[in-house]
Formats: structure tokens, C-alpha cells, sequence
């Protein structure tokens, strides 16, 4: 019943935006790209993405909303005594985190998946199948270990003193990167050993 009258309340209020180019910045660090907003008196914030599917969010979800004009309408509500200082903290580390997320780890992606491949040729050969998966592992563990360093990855110039933005901006190009290894490793390893069989029965 509550998916039913969610679908209905999607579909009326999709007549009700206003459409323009503007994002959505959630606590979580992430960016959403909207081409509209409509905020629900439930505290739900609907909204219409790039592709025009309408979707939702809680409001306790969501830090702030850019408008088309690039003026931040904020929604965080911090619970300190401290607000301003605590609202620039939080929106220095997010905006970071967000970026971190658009940054390319082409490298990790390349090094993970050479690395299963090889893993999943090589120890097979040698009678040690059991320990392919250990190679890729230890490479996305490497990746998580060492900490990005901002000015590397093109860091904006307003943000390269500010502690928070690249706190956020590190954590998220590292947790990325590691990410990337583990399923690029993966799927490295089991192409690598399907080949290597492939090879053998040939």
C-alpha cells in the first residue's frame, strides 16, 4: 500500500517542477545532478534527475540544494551550538567527498585487473590455485593504505589549504580506488584462470 500511494504522489507531483540545471548534495557525500526539486510536506524530496525519472530522499538525508543560479539553499541542521562553523566544516568535507567521487581511477582499475589476470594464469601453473585470490587482494589493500595526496589530482585552487575539503577529498578518491581494484582484480582472476584452462585443455 505505501509503494502504491509513493507511485501516486510521483506521478502528481511530476506536473509540479520546475525544471533547470541544478544538484542535490546528500550528507553522504554524494552529488546528485537534478534537473528539478519539489519538496513534499512529509519531508520527502522528490526529485527529477537527468534522464527525467522522478526519485525521492528524505530531507534528513540531504545537506543542500544549488540552484540553477549556483545559490546553495541549505538544509543541514547541525546539532551543535557552533552553527556556522560547523555548517563551513561540513560543507568544505562533502563538496571533497563529492569530487573525490568524480575523480577517474583508471589506474586502479588497470593494475587490479592485471594483477587477478596474472594471478589467475601463474598459480594455476604452478599447483597453487588456492592463493590466486591473494595478489589482487594485497593490491587493493595498497590502494587503501596510501592516502591520495590532493595536489596530485588536480585539487581546486580555493580548496588547497583548506583541511576539511581534502580530508573529504582524499577518503573518497582512496575508498574509490580500492573499490575499483577489488572488482577489476576480480574480474581479472577469473578471466585470467578461465583463459589459463582454456590454454591447458588446448
Amino acid at each position: 500500500m505505501k509503494k502504491i500511494v509513493i507511485f501516486v504522489i510521483l506521478i502528481f507531483i511530476t506536473s509540479l517542477f520546475v525544471s533547470a540545471q541544478q544538484s542535490l548534495m546528500l550528507n553522504t557525500g554524494k552529488r546528485l545532478y537534478v534537473s528539478a526539486i519539489k519538496i513534499d510536506t512529509t519531508n520527502i524530496l522528490f526529485y527529477k534527475n537527468m534522464k527525467g525519472k522522478v526519485k525521492w530522499v528524505e530531507m534528513e538525508d540531504v545537506f543542500s540544494w544549488t540552484r540553477e543560479d549556483s545559490v546553495e539553499v541549505l538544509f543541514y541542521k547541525p546539532a551543535c551550538t557552533d552553527v556556522c562553523f560547523r555548517i563551513d566544516q561540513m560543507r568544505d568535507y562533502l563538496h571533497g567527498k563529492a569530487d573525490g567521487l568524480e575523480v577517474k581511477t583508471t589506474g586502479a582499475v588497470i593494475t587490479g585487473f592485471v594483477v587477478g589476470a596474472s594471478s589467475g594464469i601463474l598459480f594455476p601453473v604452478m599447483g597453487l590455485t588456492i592463493i590466486s585470490p591473494v595478489p589482487p587482494t594485497i593490491n587493493a589493500m595498497l590502494f587503501g593504505v596510501f592516502r591520495p595526496k590532493p595536489e596530485k589530482n588536480n585539487i581546486k585552487d580555493k580548496y588547497k589549504d583548506n583541511i576539511h575539503y581534502k580530508e573529504g577529498y582524499s577518503g573518497s578518491i582512496r575508498r574509490k580506488r580500492v573499490i575499483s581494484s577489488i572488482i577489476s582484480g576480480g574480474t581479472g582472476l577469473v578471466l585470467g584462470i578461465i583463459a589459463r584452462n582454456v590454454i591447458w585443455t588446448n
